[in-house]
């Protein structure tokens, strides 16, 4: 009985061990940055929208609503939109934290969304 149980208990703490080793808490820190990173761009976009007031797309052309984005992005955030057709900002490459909100006013599409590449 003596040697089941020091087997077992070998068992337990081998598996354990092997357990840390493929389980590691920065995965989980990894994507909690992503999470927050994408709360941020959410927070940009929805901030954006609330300072200028929906109808601000509807009444504004393209041209001045993608320089005003252009004016607020920055080396980490870009911020882009497509106005009823009309797209302006760089798209998010693959692999960027993005976030959008899209919204139908009258007979006007608006997307508004920003995009980052630095990681946490």
């Amino acid at each position: 009985m003596k040697y089941v149980d020091v087997a077992v208990a070998v068992l337990v703490g081998a598996s354990a061990i092997a357990g840390i080793l493929f389980w590691t808490p920065r995965t989980g820190d990894l994507r909690a940055g992503e999470l927050a990173a994408r709360a941020e761009l959410s927070d940009r976009v929805a901030g954006v929208i609330q300072a200028k007031g929906m109808g601000w797309f509807l009444s504004t052309p393209p041209r001045p609503v993608c320089s005003y984005l252009a004016s607020l992005s920055n080396s980490t955030v870009h911020l882009f939109a497509t106005v009823g057709g009309v797209t302006c900002g760089d798209a998010p490459p693959a692999g960027a934290d993005q976030a959008s909100i899209a919204f139908r006013l009258v007979n006007l599409q608006v997307d508004v969304g920003a995009w980052s590449d630095a990681g946490p």
